[in-house]
């Protein structure tokens, strides 16, 4: 019992953070790592390493998330939508590694102004772009697993995930350039 006590303090933050990443209630993000945690203690026998423990958690959170009903969030306009899919033409400085972000700010506001900025932009994605993005970065599935859990092509995953990180880049790129 110890040890598992362990593995959920190791993990319990990121299951948390990825269910109120996707439902936006910090009730249902609860419920999310309960019902995982209790399941995951349920197959506490099929684990051979804390790796396979932590895979599997993070994918049935993901599950678990994906499933529960949304409980709000950001409401997504017809034109804020048009506008996130507008990937092509002038994104391409958005992908560039050479870009100069460095500032001469106090390093503790610009982390904290960064991250509201990161947040923000992260808010405003599509459902399915946020998701994708927090299975993939936050939850750590793979393509496949990710396309598993949403029922969709792994190329549409790969589309999602590549959208939802140009976004974030070009929000990340205008903080920087915002003089």
């Amino acid at each position: 019992m110890s040890a598992f006590e362990q593995l959920v303090q190791r993990h319990r933050d990121r299951v948390y953070s990825l269910g109120l990443w996707v439902t936006f209630s910090a009730a249902d993000a609860e419920a999310i790592a309960q019902e995982t945690f209790l399941s995951a203690y349920r197959h506490l026998k099929e684990f051979r390493t804390e790796a396979d423990f932590g895979a599997w958690v993070h994918r049935v959170a993901a599950i678990r998330a994906r499933l529960r009903p949304p409980h709000g969030g950001p409401v997504q306009t017809g034109e804020r939508d048009l506008e996130l899919q507008q990937l092509d033409g002038g994104r391409e400085q958005a992908m560039s590694l050479d870009t100069d972000w460095t500032r001469a700010d106090d390093e503790n506001t610009l982390d904290a102004e960064l991250r509201r900025v990161i947040e923000s932009a992260a808010e405003r994605l599509l459902q399915d772009h946020r998701e994708v993005l927090l299975f993939s970065d936050l939850a750590e599935l793979s393509h496949a697993e990710i396309a598993d859990v949403r029922g969709e092509s792994i190329a549409l995953v790969k589309s999602r995930l590549r959208q939802a990180r140009l976004n974030l880049t070009d929000a990340i790129e205008r903080f920087h350039n915002r003089d």
